[in-house]
């Protein structure tokens, strides 16, 4: 199958995986982190101040603006039409 590729196909391929995992990871550890760390912190003792906790309550909402500037700055059509736009 890889040998029917041109170098073209392959290097969009590899530039659309980049941009799927990237899709993934970032509002993923936008939510997941401070969960992970809130959830730690209640079932340790002195693990983290409710300071830290309430901010980290402050993040989580954050996870879907997160995501969608991702796909803004990963998708090339976008990200050169918002560059155009500043540019101006």
């Amino acid at each position: 199958q890889r040998a029917k590729r041109s170098p073209e196909t392959i290097k969009a391929i590899r530039r659309s995986l980049r941009n799927l995992i990237c899709q993934l990871l970032i509002p993923f550890s936008l939510f997941t982190f401070p969960a992970i760390t809130i959830f730690f912190g209640i079932i340790i003792e002195n693990f983290l101040s409710f300071e830290t906790s309430f901010g980290l309550f402050l993040i989580m909402p954050w996870h879907s603006v997160g995501h969608n500037l991702i796909l803004l700055t990963i998708t090339s059509a976008y990200r050169q039409r918002i560059l155009a736009i500043i540019l101006k």
